[in-house]
Formats: structure tokens, sequence, C-alpha cells
């Protein structure tokens, strides 16, 4: 009898583990901050998903979504909040009361490329309590990263220096960017990214300040108004990659060491794409007929000294009203903080 019922015992074990079968997979959705066949969707989010899945055995399925597909990009972090995403790429700059001391990090000429944007965003990000923390409340932030340059696309001739915005309407996509056109002489005038191509195109503005890749992502080059593109590493944006929190914490032990695992080296990797990927839009632009001026050091210097009191009283001001308690010093470390990072190029040259 003892014999007949281990056997049974056995046998129902057996059956039962058959039943189970394999993990299931779980299917995850995730909302890029960038349009089609952008270089971090094509080269950096895309593949990493596909290894994500073949390394776990089918266990992590991640569904890719373009910017839009499924929330506004305004809309990105509240939705990644509630649940609506699992994950997300996140833009400190849509909600900047969440990420208060995040924010001093894109302060104007803080960084000149993404190769450093990126890597002081990461070491903010793993290295400073206060962001950790602001990160934390979105989810689970597994690396971070920072736009590449920007540029001034112009229709009223070359733009290299301020007293050349002068009175001209410049087309913006941010708040933060108003004081510093004003700064310069200019006269800001906000859109929506997606209108770019019809506001030059319809003389609603004489300049847009913006990212040099919108030349070719958003068809700028192909306006026969837009001849003269000025390299200017004025600006930048912090990105995180973020998971749910409800999500994170549901996930096996295995897939979030998986997960983390693989994302290291991702900061530096976004970085490096985004720089190689603004060097063969300017050759594009350049081959589409638009004269593309990389600033001399004075000429870079001009342009950073017309914003010297937007960096010494303005910003200050910006992240004191944001919350951050002594905004000072907290600006002065970012700065020295980007000091002590290296980039690819140097300030003012667009290489």
């Amino acid at each position: 009898m003892r014999m007949g019922s281990r056997l049974v015992t056995l046998l129902a074990g057996a059956a039962l583990a058959f039943s189970a079968g394999p993990a299931e997979a779980r299917e995850l959705t995730f909302q890029t901050p960038y349009q089609g066949d952008h270089v971090l969707n094509a080269r950096l989010f895309e593949p990493w998903f596909k290894a994500l899945e073949r390394e776990s055995g089918g266990r992590l399925r991640i569904v890719f979504h373009r910017t839009g597909e499924i929330v506004s990009a305004r809309d990105v972090l509240p939705s990644l909040m509630r649940g609506r995403l699992d994950m997300a790429g996140v833009n400190a700059q849509y909600q900047e009361s969440l990420f208060p001391h995040s924010m001093a990090f894109t302060a104007p000429y803080l960084t000149h490329d993404s190769v450093q944007a990126s890597a002081l965003c990461q070491r903010a990000l793993t290295s400073l309590p206060e962001v950790a923390a602001e990160w934390k409340k979105a989810g689970k932030a597994l690396f971070a990263w920072g736009s590449d340059r920007s540029g001034l696309f112009s229709t009223a001739g070359p733009v290299l220096s301020p007293a050349d915005l002068r009175g001209k309407r410049v087309l913006i996509w941010g708040l933060s960017q108003m004081d510093q056109v004003r700064s310069w002489g200019g006269i800001p005038v906000l859109i929506v990214p997606g209108d770019t191509f019809m506001a030059l195109e319809r003389g609603l503005g004489d300049v847009f300040f913006g990212p040099l890749p919108t030349g070719v992502a958003y068809g700028l080059l192909n306006l026969k108004s837009v001849r003269d593109v000025t390299v200017l590493p004025a600006t930048t944006v912090f990105l995180a990659f973020v998971v749910n929190s409800e999500v994170w914490d549901s996930l096996p032990a295995r897939d979030q060491a998986l997960m983390e695992k693989s994302a290291t080296g991702k900061s530096a990797e976004a970085g490096r794409l985004l720089y190689e990927r603004t060097n063969r839009d300017m050759e594009a632009m350049r081959r589409a007929g638009c004269a593309v001026h990389v600033l001399d050091s004075a000429q870079f210097q001009a342009f950073r000294a017309a914003n010297s009191t937007l960096l010494a009283n303005w910003w200050i001001s910006k992240l004191g009203k944001l919350g951050v308690r002594d905004a000072k010093a907290f600006l002065r470390l970012a700065q020295k903080m980007a000091e002590e990072t290296p980039g690819a190029g140097t300030p003012g040259t667009g290489a």
C-alpha cells in the first residue's frame, strides 16, 4: 500500500507540473518619446526589447509604441504612474514641478553634446539622492540620457551672433526657452513640435530654435526658405527609461535582475547614437543645400554671454520656485559635475 500511495503521489505531481507548463509570457507596453524611425527607436529600444525576450526565454515581451500612439507626449508620466503604460521614456521637462533638482541639469550651456549630457544625467540619477528620489516617485528608472545639440534654423539669413536675432520671431517648443530667446533680442513664439514645418512654411516665424535632428526628422531641410542652420549647443533635455512601480514590483526577481543588468551601458549608448545621428543629419542638411554654420569659440561665447543674466538670476529663481532649497548651490553643483564630465566634442565646435 505504501508503494502504491507513493506512486500515486509521484504521478499526481508529474501531472501538475505538466499542466502548469512553461512560465507564461509577460506582455508589457512601452511608449517611446520619439517619432518614426528615430535612431533610439531603431537601434536601442527595439533591439533591446528583442534581446530581453530572447534572454528571458519568452517571459518578457515588451510591445513597442511610438510617441503619441497611446497617449500624448505630455501625458506620458501621468499615464505611466496611473498604470496605463507599463514603461516609457519620460521627459522631465513636461512635468517640471515633479523634477526640480533634475531640471538643474537642463540649464542652458551646461552640456555641449549628447555624449556629455547622457553621462551627466546618468550620474545625477545614480549619485544624487535628491534626483534619485524624484525619479523614484515616477517609478523604477533603469537609466537616463540627455538630448544632443540644438540649432537655429533661419529663413532670414545666417545667425552668427545674438545681434542677428534682434527683432526676429523665434519659434520654440518649451517655456524654458522664452527668456533665453528674449536675452538674445529675439521674440519667442511658442508652438507645438508638430506645427514646426507649417509655421516656417507660412512665415509665422523667422527662425526655429530646437534640436538639430529636427532638420531631417521634421523635413525642415525641404523648405526652400530655410537655407541657414547654426549649430548652437545651448539646451539639453533630461530623459529616463522608467517602469511603472507596481509593474516592477510584480516582476520575478530574476526578470528584474535581467532588466537591470541589460540596462547597464544604455545611457552611454544612447548618447553616442544621438551624437552620431546628429552628425549625419548635418551632412544631410548640407547635401540639401543648407549652409550649416559651426560657431567658433568667440561666437559661441557671445551667445553664452548674452544669456549670463539668465543663468545667474532667472534659472536660480526658477529652481527655487520649483522647490530646490538652495538653488544657487545646487546649480553650482550641476555646473561642476558637467565640467567633470567629458563629451564627444568641444563647446561651440559642433564636432
